[in-house]
């Protein structure tokens, strides 16, 4: 069997390697810039989270070249469901920590306090006609 040589090779890796960021690790104001390249599950609670490979990192207490290139998983919350439910493969997207807040409302976490986020979907400069337009209206003030 040693001696047979391999019929395949590997066309596309369908496990990645993936770095866990809990939010309480997140310093307000950080940020994270990566293109999504998948998903994960919590096992806790069944939600599935983004997973971005992060090409840009702004972080306050860790180094950002420490998160350049890996990818990161941004734990599922109800700040970041809300903001943008409908991620995809492919989509980059800025994420900034806002910190935490309280709950309101009558549902069962009312009360309790929340990681609170922002999350962007980007595009890259001139792709939209739309913001170049904007930036030549700006030169002209």
């Amino acid at each position: 069997m040693a001696d047979q040589k391999r019929k395949y090779v590997v066309k596309k890796k369908l496990t990645i390697s993936k770095t866990y960021r809990a939010w309480d690790n997140w310093a307000v104001g950080d940020i994270m810039v990566g293109k999504v390249v998948g998903t994960h599950e919590d096992t806790k609670y069944g939600k599935e989270s983004p997973i971005i490979n992060v090409e840009e990192a702004f972080l306050k207490k860790d180094k950002a070249k420490d998160y350049i290139g890996k990818n990161v998983v941004l734990n599922y919350c109800g700040q970041l469901a809300k903001n943008y439910p409908d991620i995809t493969v492919g989509d980059v997207l800025q994420v900034e920590y806002t910190g935490k807040g309280v709950i309101q409302g009558k549902s069962k976490y009312a009360g309790k306090e929340a990681h609170s986020v922002q999350v962007d979907l980007m595009g890259e400069i001139g792709d939209d006609e739309e913001l170049a337009e904007e930036e030549d209206e700006d030169d002209g003030l």
